[in-house]
């Protein structure tokens, strides 16, 4: 496959998977009570969230050196398999979940991270589309299954859907290197471990800025503001992240390739994503308005504005961070890495602390404006400290 062709089949599998989940949202919180809704994501942010750690951080690393993906399988292997189960064991003791319900989460975190595993490698060899199909095929049978199959619980949906998503995906093989480029220098073990424990710890982060709001909510036990908040997130955002999402995938690659990437480019490629994201979140909420008048029934007035807002502004951030984040995941030392994550941990952890100081002392419907204002504060905070040391590293590099 060309690699025209294979960008545009990689947008196309890219573009099925964000429909189905957005579809897959929107059909559950339409049509599931607040209970339903609430422990569907639960176990989204939660597969989501532990299948990341398995990583420690490696998903990074394959684009700046492609010869990990195969030295580091072996190891890989042992941490899903341990961080897997101690996380099960943490989900058990906080949840009312069956034994079997259990197993079965066990089994979905483990084969999520190996298609995480996949895809990552898939990217850094740029097999785009393969890498796409890793990451996607899932959701679609997810969205298949929940459409038309009765299952006894949300667990079920999961399991099945991420389990044949693996058996087909590792078919495919794309993640495996065929040939090494000359730019790509070998990173010693140790020096990626180094790396990738800082890279974990970013992740880590970025993991709790995207799902970790609904992790927190269901941990403290409000379904009802986790329904809400899950649901206005999924009608209002997923046109504009989705698309600076693909941005994400797209360029990091492409950029690592790059002979000559300095300042000036890097503004450049900054400024580009911010007026994208100017011109793309409009269209993002605009289809949100349609889909809760015309769909959900929701008078004008109904709509909660001041959330909306909000969420503009939110996704606008997100989009600009998606430039940082590939400068820092690029050109970031070890030392820059180290501080940068140390910076990122102390501002989540800011960001939990306030989550739950909303959830105890806020009442009503400011609870989950609240908790969106503490988002974009958050994503406002990781996009400074990203731009920051992405400028300090390329400050090193002469800018053409």
């Amino acid at each position: 496959m060309s690699k025209n062709l294979g960008t545009i089949v990689s947008f196309l599998i890219y573009s099925l998977g964000l429909a189905a989940v957005l579809i897959g949202d929107l059909f559950v919180a339409k049509f599931f009570d607040n209970i339903f809704v609430a422990d569907w994501a639960f176990i989204k942010s939660a597969m989501m969230i532990v299948s990341s750690i398995c990583l420690l951080g490696y998903d990074v690393l394959f684009v700046r050196d492609v010869t990990l993906i195969k030295r580091y399988l072996k190891r890989f292997v042992i941490q899903a398999v341990l961080i897997s189960l101690l996380a099960v064991i943490l989900i058990n003791y906080f949840t009312k979940y069956s034994f079997e319900e259990i197993v079965l989460v066990y089994i979905a975190v483990i084969s999520l991270a190996f298609l995480n595993y996949m895809s990552a490698g898939s990217r850094a060899t740029h097999n785009f589309w393969i890498a796409q199909l890793s990451n996607n095929l899932w959701k679609i049978i997810l969205l298949i299954s929940v459409l038309f199959y009765t299952l006894s619980s949300v667990v079920e949906y999961y399991f099945i859907s991420i389990l044949l998503g693996l058996i087909v995906a590792f078919f495919t093989k794309g993640f495996i290197p065929k040939e090494v480029d000359e730019s790509y220098v070998s990173i010693p073990l140790g020096e990626a471990n180094k790396m990738g424990f800082y890279f974990l710890l970013t992740n880590l982060t970025l993991i709790f800025a995207v799902h970790g709001e609904q992790f927190v909510i269901n941990l403290y036990g409000d379904p009802i503001t986790s329904s809400y908040l899950f649901t206005y997130f999924s009608v209002f955002t997923p046109i504009a992240l989705s698309v600076n999402g693909f941005l994400g995938f797209y360029y990091g690659p492409k950029i690592r390739k790059e002979k000559q990437f300095g300042l000036r480019q890097y503004f450049s490629f900054s400024k580009k994503i911010l007026l994208f994201s100017i011109i793309i979140t409009p269209l993002s909420i605009i289809a949100g308005y349609l889909y809760m008048r015309f769909y959900m029934n929701s008078a004008f007035t109904e709509i909660d504005t001041s959330l909306v807002i909000v969420l503009s502004l939110l996704c606008v951030v997100r989009g600009v961070y998606v430039a940082t984040s590939i400068g820092l995941g690029i050109f970031g030392t070890t030392s820059s890495l180290s501080k940068s994550a140390a910076l990122f941990w102390v501002l989540t952890l800011l960001y939990i602390g306030l989550i739950i100081l909303i959830l105890k002392y806020v009442n009503g419907m400011l609870i989950p404006f609240g908790i969106a204002l503490a988002s974009l504060l958050n994503w406002g905070g990781r996009l400074i400290i990203s731009n920051y040391f992405t400028i300090v590293e390329l400050k090193k590099i002469k800018s053409v």
